[in-house]
C-alpha cells in the first residue's frame, strides 16, 4: 500500500470512529436536565422537577422516544 493510500485510509478510519463519538457526546450533553434548563423559559419547570418525586429521572426519559431514533430526532 502506498503512503498516499495509507494516509487516506487512516483519515477515513479516524472520521468513521470520531463522528459517532462526537454525536454520542453531544447527545449525552444535551440530554442533561441542566441543559434543558439553559433556556430561561424552562426555569419554573426545572425547579418543579427538582422538587418532585421524579428528580432522579432525566427529561429525555419522558420527552424523547426510546432508542437511537429518539436521540436523533
Amino acid at each position: 500500500m502506498s503512503p498516499r493510500v495509507r494516509k487516506r485510509v487512516i483519515v477515513v478510519l479516524a472520521v468513521v470512529v470520531a463522528v459517532p463519538i462526537i454525536f454520542w457526546g453531544a447527545a449525552e450533553y444535551t440530554s442533561r436536565p441542566k441543559f434543558c434548563n439553559s433556556c430561561h423559559y424552562m426555569e419554573p419547570f426545572y425547579e418543579s422537577w427538582q422538587a418532585s418525586s421524579h428528580a432522579d429521572i432525566t427529561c429525555t426519559y419522558c420527552h424523547f422516544e426510546p432508542g437511537l431514533a429518539g436521540k436523533i430526532e
